[in-house]
């Protein structure tokens, strides 16, 4: 008020408070009640008055307070007085017509408290400066303990920012660093001021730099509020690591984007283990590729000197044994073939699997009788798949062995695998002659059927045959990975 102080003449004096109430203006009363202060200023007449509420928010009573100019600059906080003169010379000399600034003013008791000061000026003459100028003001006191607690949280996030055992960033919507932590630079190899001169994509190798440009400008545009990336990461030295980065944006108070806050761990430990064990993996999946290929070589072997070993015998029932077994060792080498083959070596595809051992089974009888397939397609350990394998090798032999008097075409053979949670039902069916009445599963003691039932308690899985239009044998099994030895 430095200003006013000069412009003001020596003969200020303060009008009279006594008929205060009654004289002045509605609108200051009403100022007076809200809580506002009011400094009224006539410059014509050299005169200054306070209103009650200015004094109250001081702490003065109404009508204690002086009122000279020099008297209230005094009370403005040395280092706010610079700004408060400026900006009431500009008002009193017609520079302006209004103006609003925040500084402090010393109360009663010697302590300084935050008011918002809004000056106006009033009967502006054409030309000069005004006449009248009104000064209103606010206590801003109550905000100090909401400031003081923001200046606690402040400090809170930065001590929490700094000792962060991850590394954290703030970032410009351009991508660079405005503030690094202690544990960035550790994962960067680079002290804080370079970090602070660099830009994020500077940190990758140069022929990955584009995602992390299109990223910061996803941020900047406001399309995206977070994102997560693994990128590989060269430190000064040339030393290769890999950084795990999330990064969440930062709006403003209107809702624009403003920064991006960034997470950064140093995952390099994890990823070489990662790549090791994708590595021995590989290894292993190889392995296993030539095992499954030498056991189906070792079966073709086995069944190559079977058949060497059937073409001297006469004897019918010894030809046939051997043509059995053959047909088993068959199946399973027909597993292991599609094992080897398939992309996935723990599993082989039940459809495939089962449709093509069907028809190798018709092919090698001979028989002109077609098959009508219903296999479900699920996938099959070899736990599983061998002994599934092996009864419905025995079931479909048995059936074209014994069901059909004169096998042909119009004779009805049909296979089913059903799949309904992790439960798998298969049936083998036939409309040929049927079994004897008296037959019974407990109680026979063929091999191939014996083989059957050892393969279902296997499988852990049930055994059922009826006799409707020829025969049909039901077997209920779940689909498991460990079977009984």
């Amino acid at each position: 008020m430095s200003a006013l102080a000069h412009s003001l003449t020596p003969m200020m004096r303060q009008q009279s408070r006594s008929s205060e109430l009654t004289d002045r203006a509605p609108l200051q009363v009403a100022l007076d009640r809200a809580g506002f202060g009011v400094v009224d200023c006539d410059l014509q007449r050299g005169s200054i008055s306070l209103s009650p509420g200015f004094e109250r928010m001081l702490g003065y009573e109404p009508g204690t307070m002086p009122s000279s100019a020099a008297a209230l600059r005094a009370l403005v906080h040395p280092d706010d007085v610079a700004k408060s003169d400026r900006r009431f010379d500009e008002l009193v000399s017609g520079r302006a017509a209004s103006y609003v600034s925040e500084h402090r003013i010393r109360s009663s008791d010697g302590s300084y408290r935050w008011v918002i000061v809004r000056g106006a000026s009033a009967d502006i003459e054409p030309q000069g400066p005004p006449r009248h100028v009104t000064i209103v003001c606010i206590d801003a006191s109550p905000r100090e303990p909401l400031a003081a607690a923001l200046d606690v949280s402040r400090q809170r996030f930065a001590l929490a920012f700094e000792r962060s055992a991850v590394g954290m960033a703030v970032v410009g919507l351009d991508g660079r660093f405005l503030a690094v932590n202690h544990a960035l630079t550790l994962i960067t190899h680079r002290p804080r001021p370079v970090l602070l001169g660099m830009r994020v994509q500077e940190l990758t190798p140069e022929a990955e730099r584009h995602s992390d440009v299109e990223t910061m400008a996803s941020f900047a545009a406001g399309t995206i509020d977070a994102h997560q990336w693994e990128r590989r990461y060269f430190g000064p030295d040339g030393q290769l690591s890999w950084i795990h980065v999330s990064s969440s944006l930062v709006r403003g108070s209107d809702g624009t984007p403003d920064h991006v806050i960034a997470h950064v761990q140093d995952v390099t430990s994890g990823k070489r283990a990662e790549l090791e064990l994708r590595a021995s993996l590989a290894e292993k999946e190889v392995l296993l590729h030539e095992v499954h290929h030498r056991v189906k070589n070792n079966l073709q072997i086995v069944s190559s000197l079977l058949r060497l070993q059937v073409e001297p015998l006469d004897d019918p029932r010894a030809q046939r044994a051997i043509a059995e077994s053959l047909a088993r060792i068959e199946a399973i080498a027909a597993l292991h073939e599609k094992v080897y083959r398939a992309p996935d070596l723990g599993h082989v595809g039940s459809r495939d699997y089962l449709e093509d051992l069907v028809h190798v089974i018709l092919r090698a009888q001979g028989n002109p009788l077609r098959a009508g397939l219903c296999i479900a397609s699920t996938p099959l350990t070899i736990a599983v798949g061998v002994p599934l394998g092996l009864i419905v090798n025995e079931l479909v032999t048995n059936a074209l062995k014994h069901a059909f008097a004169s096998p042909g075409p119009e004779c009805r053979l049909t296979i089913s695998l059903e799949v309904d949670g992790p439960t798998a039902r298969l049936s083998v069916c036939d409309d040929g002659v049927g079994l004897p009445e008296d037959f019974s599963l407990q109680r026979v003691s063929t091999v191939g059927l014996s083989l059957v039932r050892c393969m279902v308690r296997q499988l852990h899985g049930t055994i059922s045959m009826t006799r409707d239009e020829g025969t049909c044998f039901r077997i209920e099994f779940p689909l498991i990975e460990e079977v009984q030895p």
